[in-house]
């Protein structure tokens, strides 16, 4: 049968068995550190540590005075970058260290704090908070003065909007109240502009408001809710079958909880457990949403969690802050505009809400991780940002504020901003670049255009600029010129000049390291120089989340790594943000998506992105890697004739790397179509092994390399070419594919008798050279007794003695270890190594043995025994065993020690009446009856040998020993110096040999049977 070239997504099913095994095998095995980003949160009485742990993680926390101690249950590293930027007044000095077992991280307390931990999904949640003396809280009440009132439509103050202070109205909150106070002819304009942009629509469409209605609908997934009564809270309980966002607040006298996908519920369930806490209940579905309202009692305090797939809502008389408050970020436009952006993990779809008590509109997100709301009331001129215990609630009093929800956030500001939102990260460090104030481009933190100062023309001018600056910075400012050459360079494509210079900057401020910008130019220079791992660690720090494009360049990293799946998901968090760049990138951005679809078999998104790039203006090499992939996705599709035309339109000196994947994939798809032999199909790929390295490719063609050499049973080349793919590429499923392929061939070999049609030597040479692949257990231990047997039938006796020791003496325990023991034993003594046998007879002795173990082994060290002249004790060992085999043994050992009487009666115990039969004496029945009538003639007992020649006279005339038994029985008739040769030769005539053949004929037999 061929081996099968399919796409990875067919080729699964048929590993999959092999493949859950190794898995299993890896995970028993590994101690590679998983690393666990630490988020520091300052709340003012209250300091937050979140650890970002898996769902199999375990930890117990102990207070020793002034610090924390937690213990986690398994070898982890600590990113703690954000404590080092964002500092905690009541938590300092994190130290951690691994003990062979748990991972501890040691935490320094302030005096007087308390602590409180709790696990949240896949958070630990650490709360340091100081205690508030109520004295003070008192005092700060009665400041009246400075208070700002937030009145509703009507004029009166709400009880849900409390008064704020007006020193915390942040600077950026009165510069976008200015902002968003535009004309409506220059908004009108904006708007009209922006949408001439490409995906404009998609940024400022909103959904449709949606209004209560009546409950008696049924849409969707039925919906299970429970309620409890607790001593001092009710809690209810929304049990989803999948994962859904939420948004929970409070708004007058009504809690709202809203979710992002559609349902019905039955709220009949809820009713007996309203009470004073809890007033009513009601329910509206729409398409993709569900809507619930509980009017409460004034005065309750509400937290909501995610466990799992439910959302549990606490409802209390406590008031509690959410465990992730939302934070607010701005962001900076060319111009001096600003708007603000809502980082959120999850975001999900922009919801209007129509409130029928107040009579306006609220815009609801909700959001998916649990236990994410705003804290307190954004007060800004044209909208707020109201309270929520989970999810982004908006009221907007003006039309010119626009709601965008992107894949990491949402952004809020005036229709003019929309497109010319700035990253918050580049403000930070400013490009040296001049910059055309009327360009509305925006500034990005991966920005390529602007960092190569200019086009190539101008490249050796800003180079020797840049140089000289270099040359003239002090030590204060080196690092921020060094900066400059490193984006320099990687705008030109120089990512190794830029690399090094980033080195540079690491050597002479370490703190760097953890520094965002930094790690995202790094991280980009990584994946350019195909250092995917490292890449993919500096790129996925936590705090570039906020940076939308960010996601693009994960997705690129992730693709080559193998995680196609992840790398699609990462590609749509960061569309959004694909029109800031230039056509080139974007088109990069594509053609990664593009072959990740194809790698998980998902066509249609496949073919969305490649109708999109062929509407797009490319450079010679992306229309070559384009063709490549049309031709790949046509060839997945069966459209073998068209593939092969796109296939063939790829120049090898326009993209090597699509040329390469090409010719592979032509090759294969002609292989399986028998239009070319294993034979040229092998040909053509040992010369694509030097046309293409460093990425996926490479191990996918050192993988259809080795299958077709095992399918030539060409298994040293088979075998070694899957090696060297495993050892270049050793962490991804398709290793472990290939790997359960080697076993495979290798059980095959050994295990299913395939190694018995190469020579013996040659299976020795190949058993060595990929011994790592001897299975575990019984299986391995079978082959390896095979392999012996196999071995001891061609007389290879010490290697097959060096095969046995080792299994006896590292693999092997118990009764199982005797019997092979015994076995070892059997080969030193045809290889006339007693002592040997000995040694591992009495190194593997035990207590107990079962009794044919027991009789075998006593068989073995006798004739041992006898071998080194030890008689006596080989004549106790099998005292008490009975068979023709031990009387030949004992014969052998009265032999030995010249006790003449008793070979000749333990001879004649084996013959017995043997000398009735007339059919012709075998060769070892031969040797027995010479040395019955030797040792006679040396007892001088005349009348059994008389006897001895009467009965076997006839049966000894021709053949073996035949004049030797004439010329003992007749000692009248022979001359002494005959006598005396005949009695010389035959004395030495020992059963040893017999013994020894029926050994091996045991070992050919277990030879035969394997194969």
């Amino acid at each position: 049968m061929r081996p099968s070239f399919k796409s990875p997504v067919l080729r699964l099913s048929s590993l999959v068995g092999a493949v859950l095994l190794l898995w299993l095998s890896f995970v028993a095995t590994s101690m590679a550190q998983s690393v666990v980003t630490v988020r520091s949160v300052d709340e003012g009485q209250v300091n937050r540590l979140i650890f970002y742990i898996s769902g199999e993680t375990n930890y117990q926390a102990e207070r020793q005075d002034n610090q924390l101690v937690l213990n986690f249950n398994e070898n982890l590293d600590f990113d703690f970058a954000s404590l080092s930027i964002n500092p905690l007044p009541f938590v300092s000095n994190p130290v951690y260290s691994f003990d062979g077992t748990d991972s501890i991280v040691t935490i320094t307390l302030s005096d007087g704090v308390d602590i409180n931990h709790f696990r949240q999904g896949s958070r630990l949640v650490v709360e340091v908070n100081m205690p508030v003396v109520e004295e003070e809280v008192v005092a700060e009440a009665v400041v009246v003065d400075e208070v700002i009132v937030i009145e509703n439509d009507t004029g009166e103050a709400t009880e849900d909007s409390p008064a704020v202070p007006a020193d915390e109205v942040d600077e950026f909150e009165e510069q976008l109240n200015a902002i968003v106070e535009l004309g409506v002819a220059e908004a009108e304009a904006a708007q009209q502009a922006l949408l001439n942009q490409p995906d404009a629509e998609e940024l400022i469409a909103t959904a449709p408001v949606r209004q209560i209605r009546p409950t008696n609908i049924d849409l969707g997934e039925v919906l299970a809710i429970s309620m409890e009564n607790g001593l001092s809270e009710q809690v209810l309980v929304f049990s989803w079958r999948f994962p859904v966002g939420a948004a929970v607040f409070k708004r007058g006298e009504y809690l709202w909880v809203i979710f992002d996908e559609e349902s019905s519920a039955d709220l009949v369930a809820v009713q007996p457990f309203l009470n004073d806490r809890i007033l009513s209940a009601e329910q509206a579905s729409d398409i993709d949403q569900t809507l619930f309202r509980f009017q409460l009692k004034n005065g309750q305090g509400v937290v909501t969690e995610r466990q799992e797939n439910n959302w549990v809502v606490r409802i209390s008389d406590a008031q509690i802050a959410p465990v992730m408050p939302i934070s607010l970020a701005r962001q900076e436009n060319i111009g001096d505009n600003f708007r603000i952006f809502v980082p959120l993990d999850n975001p999900g779809p922009h919801l209007r809400v129509l409130d029928p008590v107040v009579g306006d509109v609220v815009d609801v997100i909700p959001v998916f991780d649990g236990g994410m709301g705003s804290a307190r009331e954004r007060v800004f001129a044209q909208f707020k940002i109201l309270p929520s215990s989970q999810g982004l609630v908006l009221n907007r009093t003006s039309d010119q504020v626009v709601v965008s929800r992107f894949s990491n956030g949402v952004a809020i500001g005036g229709v003019t901003n929309l497109a010319v939102s700035l990253s918050p990260l580049a403000t930070d460090l400013s490009l040296r670049a001049e910059r055309n104030d009327e360009d509305l481009r925006p500034a990005r933190l991966i920005d390529f255009e602007v960092w190569r100062l200019g086009d190539l023309v101008a490249f050796n001018s800003n180079r020797t600029k840049l140089f000289g600056e270099l040359a003239a910075a002090t030590d204060d400012t080196l690092n921020d010129r060094r900066w400059d050459a490193a984006r320099f360079y990687l705008g030109h494509g120089m990512s190794a000049e830029a690399l090094a210079f980033l080195d540079l900057m690491a050597e002479k401020d370490a703190e760097i390291m953890v520094d965002p910008k930094y790690r995202a130019v790094r991280g980009v220079a990584l994946y350019y120089l195909r250092q995917y791992d490292e890449a993919w660690r500096q790129l996925s720090a936590r705090e570039l989340d906020a940076e939308a494009t960010i996601f693009l360049w994960r997705s690129l990293v992730a693709q080559k790594q193998g995680k196609d799946q992840k790398a699609l998901e990462l590609f749509e968090r960061g569309r959004e943000s694909l029109r800031d760049y230039e056509n080139e990138k974007i088109n990069q951005f594509r053609i990664g998506a593009v072959e990740a679809a194809l790698n998980v078999g998902q066509f249609d998104t496949a073919n969305w992105q490649l109708s999109l790039l062929r509407r797009t203006e490319m450079n010679s090499f992306q229309k070559a890697e384009v063709d490549y992939l049309e031709g790949h996705l046509l060839e997945m599709m069966g459209e073998y004739e068209e593939a092969m035309n796109y296939f063939q339109e790829v120049n090898e000196f326009v993209n090597r790397r699509a040329s390469a994947y090409s010719r592979y994939s032509m090759t294969i798809s002609r292989f399986e179509r028998d239009e070319i032999t294993p034979d040229e199909a092998i040909l053509e790929m040992e010369r694509l092994r030097y046309s293409w390295r460093g990425d996926s490719f490479e191990q996918r063609l050192l993988h259809g390399l080795g299958k077709l050499y095992l399918e030539k049973k060409d298994y040293r080349m088979g075998l070694l070419t899957l090696r060297q793919a495993i050892a270049t590429f050793d962490e991804n499923i398709e290793t472990r594919s290939m790997t359960a392929e080697m076993v495979d061939a290798y059980r095959d070999l050994f295990l299913n008798g395939m190694a018995e049609e190469m020579p013996p030597v040659q299976a020795l040479a190949l058993y060595y050279d990929f011994r790592e692949l001897t299975p575990l257990g019984a299986e391995g231990d079978q082959m390896i007794r095979r392999l012996a047997d196999r071995l001891v039938s061609v007389d290879l006796l010490s290697r097959a003695a060096e095969l046995l020791d080792h299994q006896v003496r590292f693999r092997l325990t118990g009764a199982a270890q005797s019997i092979i023991a015994t076995r070892l034993a059997k080969i030193y003594l045809l290889d006339h190594s007693p002592e040997k046998a000995l040694e591992i007879l009495r190194l593997t002795r035990q207590n107990t043995f079962p009794e044919d173990v027991l009789e075998e082994r006593n068989m073995v060290e006798a004739r041992t025994l006898t071998e080194m002249e030890r008689f006596e004790e080989a004549e106790v060992l099998i005292e008490g065993i009975e068979g023709i085999e031990v009387q030949a043994l004992r014969a052998d050992i009265y032999w030995g020690a010249e006790n003449w009487a008793k070979v000749a009666s333990s001879i004649g115990e084996i013959l017995e009446d043997r000398w009735l039969s007339e059919e012709p004496l075998s060769d070892d029945e031969r040797q027995y009856l010479i040395r019955q009538v030797i040792a006679l003639s040396l007892l001088d007992n005349v009348a059994d040998l008389e006897q001895a020649k009467l009965r076997y006279e006839s049966l000894m005339q021709e053949g073996l020993l035949a004049n030797a038994f004439d010329v003992i029985t007749n000692p009248e008739g022979s001359t002494t110096e005959e006598l005396r040769e005949v009695v010389r030769r035959t004395a030495s005539v020992s059963t040893l040999k017999s013994f020894m053949n029926s050994y091996r004929d045991e070992f050919a037999q277990s030879g035969t049977d394997a194969s």
